[in-house]
């Protein structure tokens, strides 16, 4: 798929969901990063899910969820 049609998908799933149409694909990639946190993976499983070069990439997640 090209970028051009993921952010057209992204654009139709966002007014299908009736969800602010302000939001970015990049926001919802942050979430969705938190939310697997939450659910307990680990770094390892994280990087290689998230396609990651390395953990560090990883640090401002778990830096905000410890000050949230």
């Amino acid at each position: 798929l090209s970028e051009v049609a993921i952010q057209k998908m992204i654009r139709l799933e966002v007014k299908r969901a009736e969800l602010n149409r302000r939001i970015s694909a990049q926001q919802m990639r942050n979430t969705f990063i938190l939310s697997l946190i939450k659910q307990g993976l680990n770094e390892d499983e994280l990087v290689s899910r998230m396609g990651f070069k390395t953990k560090i990439s990883l640090k401002r997640y778990f830096r905000y969820l410890q000050h949230t």
